[in-house]
């Protein structure tokens, strides 16, 4: 059952014994990994090695991380990862243009080539890692969450949103006056709104009939999303992508309806933003170049109407920018370049920071250094790039960050320990007590979300996590989750 072709396999006619079962997955498997290999070299065109090495990575990476029933945040974030690495291949294809030319920064694109291949490597081992750390499926986890979501009254899940949004907002008031237990707070803010939408349009999709009063919720959530300086709408997509994939038990055509609306929704969204972002952010900052929001709501939502409807936010165009957008393997080939030939390794430094960091809190160490991802950018590529104090911040991604300390092969051991730790927190958030899987189903896919972007820098990403996991472990330690859930059946509303 680990592999999508196990699936196919269990519908068909049962075979006489245990072994021509395994022979036939096994050769199912075979063809299905073949037949990937082929169909994406045949799509990268002049860079069909490339292409089929993708396809092939692909195709394990699903196998080894697909659970029907269970969350699917870590085969999406292997997936979402792979199109970052691997969606330049296929575009350069399209407009019929070399990867070098298409991926150029400033001139010169690196040795982009062996910056794909390295990144395709490192996803394997991030596959590999995430198995190991969640160990076998969990039927009796699947069923739990079923059992849960069918005998809880859907007001209870309701209520539990609507009581986990209010206190998010007042996390989120208090992490502005905490001082140096701001980022606490602020992911407390997050934990706490996320969990609980993905909890209520798990249960609002998993009964039958499916709840439709569920996409007011949805509405309000990319409403209330909108007008940030950053993307976070993405976030309002992404959680509910995972919770209805988790939510679907035979795939039929009505049972993917939903994906395919939110999907195409988020699509059409990440395109007017892309097209819109420069000139919205102007003007909410006032041009003062910060990353702030200096405008009030009405004018948010004002400007962002007026630009939406002012051209073809929603065009070929916008499609060929957004996938300029999500590329982002780039500076890791620009990086080849520079380490060690200019700049010498760093010899484990940004790993060791990343990983000591988030157990320096900045009130017992204030003169802790803050994260500036333009400055480590510019000193291993050697290019000018845009600061925090110019409204935006570049990092290299956590495959560069690892080459750089590392170099060849040993930039693999750090991805998949991490990998493998990753995927443990998972299982450990999901799997005790069983009899509130979708509590559980719920804290574990926003606890490991902070991992999802292949551009994030290490040294972000390891201190979210390390607060995404201290969270969750507070609801198991102190039995929040039954506490949370008996509050939500006796709270008036």
């Amino acid at each position: 059952m680990g592999a999508p072709i196990g699936i196919v396999s269990m519908v068909m006619r049962p075979a006489k014994s245990a072994g021509l079962m395994h022979g036939h997955r096994t050769g199912v498997r075979v063809i299905g990994l073949l037949t990937c290999i082929f169909f994406f070299a045949i799509a990268a065109g002049t860079n069909w090695l490339l292409g089929g090495l993708a396809g092939g990575i692909l195709f394990l990476g699903i196998s080894m991380l697909w659970r029907p029933g269970e969350s699917p945040v870590l085969l999406m974030m292997f997936t979402f990862q792979w199109l970052e690495v691997n969606l330049i291949l296929y575009h350069a294809t399209i407009v019929g243009l070399p990867i070098e030319v298409l991926g150029s920064y400033a001139g010169s694109s690196g040795d982009l080539p062996m910056a794909i291949k390295l990144s395709n490597i490192a996803l394997l081992f991030l596959a590999i890692g995430f198995r190991v750390g969640m160990g076998p499926a969990s039927p009796s986890l699947v069923r739990s969450a079923v059992d849960q979501a069918r005998a809880e009254p859907l007001r209870v899940w309701v209520k539990l949103y609507l009581l986990a949004l209010a206190l998010s907002l007042v996390f989120s008031s208090i992490a502005h006056l905490s001082g140096a237990f701001y980022q606490l707070f602020y992911s407390a803010t997050q934990f706490f709104r996320w969990a609980f939408f993905f909890m209520l349009t798990y249960v609002s999709f998993r009964r039958r009939p499916a709840w439709i009063y569920w996409w007011l919720f949805f509405a309000f959530e990319v409403f209330f999303s909108i007008g940030a300086f950053f993307s976070e709408f993405a976030t309002v997509f992404f959680m509910t992508l995972f919770a209805l994939i988790a939510s679907v038990g035979r795939i039929t055509s009505r049972s993917i309806r939903p994906f395919v609306v939110v999907f195409t929704l988020m699509l059409m969204f990440a395109m007017v933003w892309t097209m819109i972002k420069g000139d919205y952010r102007a003007f909410v900052n006032k041009g003062t170049g910060q990353q702030v929001v200096l405008v009030d709501r009405t004018q948010q939502l004002n400007k962002i109407t007026e630009l939406s409807l002012g051209g073809a936010v929603v065009s070929v165009e916008a499609l060929e920018r957004l996938a300029n957008r999500i590329e982002y393997v780039t500076f890791f080939g620009i990086v080849l370049d520079v380490v060690p030939k200019l700049v010498p390794h760093a010899n484990g430094q940004i790993w060791s920071d990343a990983l000591l960091r988030p157990f320096m809190p900045r009130l017992l160490f204030p003169g802790k250094s803050a994260i500036d991802d333009s400055d480590r950018s510019r000193e291993y590529t050697l290019r000018n790039m845009a600061t925090a104090a110019q409204g935006t911040s570049i990092s290299l991604g956590y495959v560069a960050e690892s080459y750089i300390d590392f170099g060849i092969p040993w930039m693999f051991s750090p991805i998949f320990m991490l990998a493998v730790a990753i995927g443990y927190m998972f299982r450990w958030l999901q799997h005790a007590p069983l009899r509130q899987g979708v509590l559980r189903m719920g804290l574990a896919s926003v606890a490991v979300f902070p991992f999802f972007d292949f551009g994030t820098s290490i040294t972000k990403s390891a201190g979210a996590l390390v607060l995404s996991a201290l969270i969750g472990w507070i609801f198991v330690r102190f039995g929040l989750q039954a506490l949370i859930l008996w509050v939500g059946k006796t709270v008036r509303l």
